[in-house]
């Protein structure tokens, strides 16, 4: 069902939020941005793509729906089309700059207003995303990949103008988990420039482990594989790509991986993920090695931050 609001509208952004069997979440979520002064002028949209879900997401959506029937639209998948959601929901979205937004990601204060401020500072002869640890402008693919690195596989972070939506459509259906990452690499390479921003303006919510895809073939296997293709396309240097393999295994595999152990989720296979670090890596076994002392700091992190947490609790009986 798509609602019959929000046609003819004028928004100047849309939140699209692709979700699945996360209702309790996704509230929290769109409570974070409907409380916010701009949703209340009308500049902000909300569309909501279900992957068919089996909880109570339709109910949580449509309770928002009757109090905001103009800025919210609501679309259910008949089937789970896993990552093709993420292209649904942007489809569905009226607004001059559309963004995808995780159903576990919570606005801070402020956030429409900061993303506001930076489209209208911008232009749509520019790619514009969400997901820095700093601002940064890049002129190539080779200098963006290298400044954001594993930071393009963020879901929240993706973005595109209203403009450029025909091109979503004309996209191919990728067989990876990662089509926001590819795309984001193909419309910097369409762009005069790419403009990244800090995505400080949010806080995620712990749902428990990263989702029910294979860690090790998502976040080793396919997103080197992009890498690796912008490398022989000539989009990224062969230094890059080096650079970059060594920047997502220590510094986002390894705390992932380490909370995969302890949580025993993500579908972690110790046997397969070696396999994979083997096949990826076994030309820079030094980056195995740091890798695994990372796992092992890590773990011993998280474990004696649970421990000061325990021992804080009984502290104050």
């Amino acid at each position: 069902m798509i609602a019959k609001s929000c046609q003819g509208r004028d928004f100047l952004i849309s939140i699209c939020v692709p979700t699945y069997n996360r209702c309790d979440y996704l509230k929290l979520t769109l409570e974070s941005i409907v409380s916010q002064r701009e949703f209340s002028l009308g500049s902000v949209q909300i569309c909501v793509s279900d992957n068919a879900s089996t909880d109570n997401t339709r109910s949580v959506v449509e309770n928002f729906q009757e109090d905001f029937p103009t800025q919210i639209k609501y679309l259910r998948q008949e089937i789970n089309i896993w990552d093709q959601n993420f292209k649904a929901v942007l489809e569905m979205a009226d607004g001059l700059y559309l963004k995808l937004n995780n159903d576990t990601l919570c606005h801070s204060q402020g956030s429409l207003a900061y993303l506001i401020n930076e489209i209208l500072r911008s232009s749509a002869n520019e790619a514009l995303f969400f997901n820095g640890e700093k601002d940064f402008d890049a002129y190539d693919v080779d200098s963006f990949s290298r400044q954001l690195s594993f930071r393009a596989t963020w879901i929240g972070g993706f973005g595109l103008w209203k403009k450029d939506k025909h091109l979503i459509l004309s996209s191919p259906n990728v067989s990876t988990h990662l089509w926001q990452a590819e795309f984001t690499y193909s419309l910097v390479a369409l762009k005069d420039v790419a403009k990244v921003r800090r995505s400080m303006y949010v806080r995620t919510l712990d749902a428990g482990p990263k989702g029910p895809y294979d860690f090790n073939d998502v976040f080793i296997n396919q997103f080197l594989a992009i890498l690796r293709g912008l490398k022989k396309s000539g989009a990224i240097k062969a230094s890059t790509f080096n650079y970059l393999r060594g920047d997502v295994l220590i510094f986002f595999c390894a705390s992932w991986a380490a909370r995969s152990v302890l949580r025993q989720g993500s579908k972690f296979e110790i046997r397969n993920h070696f396999n994979h670090l083997i096949y990826w890596y076994k030309d820079r076994p030094h980056l195995i090695a740091a890798y695994l002392i990372m796992i092992i700091a890590a773990i011993i992190f998280y474990l004696t931050g649970k421990l000061r947490k325990f021992v804080c609790s009984k502290a104050l009986f």
